[in-house]
Parts: C-alpha cells; sequence; structure tokens
C-alpha cells in the first residue's frame, strides 16, 4: 500500500467509525475536524489503544486492519 493509499484507508476508517463524532469538547482553533491529519491522528491513536488492550500484541492489530480491508475500508 502507497502513503497515499494509506492516507485514504485511515480516512476511510475515521469516518466508519465516526471517531469525529466522538470527541468531547471543541477543537482547538486552527484544526480542522474534516482533515486528513485528523484522520490520521484519530487513527493512530487508536491503534495505539488497541494495541496496548491487547498486551502489545501486534498480531492483534495486523488482524484488525486485515479485518477493516475485508470489509472494504
Amino acid at each position: 500500500m502507497t502513503t497515499t493509499g494509506f492516507m485514504t484507508f485511515m480516512q476511510r476508517v475515521a469516518n466508519a467509525y465516526q471517531w469525529r463524532h466522538q470527541v468531547n469538547g471543541p477543537y482547538p482553533p486552527g484544526v480542522n475536524p474534516q482533515s486528513a491529519e485528523e484522520a490520521q491522528r484519530m487513527f493512530y491513536t487508536y491503534t495505539g489503544a488497541v494495541f496496548v488492550h491487547y498486551d502489545s500484541d501486534f498480531a492483534r492489530v495486523k488482524n484488525w486492519f486485515t479485518d477493516l480491508k475485508t470489509a472494504g475500508l
């Protein structure tokens, strides 16, 4: 997957999970909640949480990625 392809993947996942709607409180000035950068930040944050939740088992994260791709994201 190319860098551009991965950015698009992260945006699709952020949209599918509706993470932008789950942010508590207002966004800081100058931060566009609809931006690719914000989707990337949310994706990386969630991925880190999945990794920690499953006791740093990277295989779980890889399986989650595979499930997302299989679902068409």
